[in-house]
């Protein structure tokens, strides 16, 4: 779903060589190295388009904290999207139209991922390339995969 842009994708913290490295290097995942990051990003759209869409998307809830409280979006991430808070008749309609694109990375994504960094956040990129909402939304099927202890509240309350 993700990538660091200029990240070489034989390094080891590489969403690349994770995962080829447990389970599909027969997938086609976004190239952070590719010449033209919009191209590459346009082209994973139109191969979804060729093979039919997606089904299932399968993603990972990385972060929740809270989703909804009194109309109000709190921050979540899924890939590299990160919300933030906002009014959710303005957000939903941002979220949702959002398609593959190069995304700059916040400041807390930047700081959580150090650990795979050696704990030198100066080691971590700022820029990803990740799948927009709606491309998930057009998916026949979406399986968000949430784990962890600090996730299970949150996830409680959406259930």
């Amino acid at each position: 779903m993700d990538e660091y842009v200029g990240l070489p994708q034989d390094h080891l913290e590489s969403y690349h060589t994770f995962m080829f490295r447990e389970s599909v290097s027969h997938v086609h995942i976004l190239n952070g190295n590719a010449t033209d990051l919009i191209a590459d990003c346009n082209n994973y759209e139109e191969k979804i388009k060729e093979y039919g869409g997606i089904e299932p998307f399968l993603g990972e809830l990385e972060k929740m904290v809270t989703l909804l409280s009194m109309g109000v979006l709190y921050s979540l991430r899924l890939a590299l999207r990160e919300f933030e808070p906002v009014d959710v008749s303005i957000g939903t309609r941002i979220f949702a139209a959002s398609r593959t694109r190069i995304k700059t990375l916040a400041y807390d994504t930047i700081l959580a991922n150090a650990r795979f960094f050696n704990n030198d956040i100066s080691a971590v990129l700022h820029m990803a390339l990740t799948v927009g909402v709606a491309t998930v939304l057009d998916s026949r099927e979406a399986v968000v995969v949430v784990t962890g202890q600090r996730k299970a509240l949150a996830l409680s309350k959406v259930i």
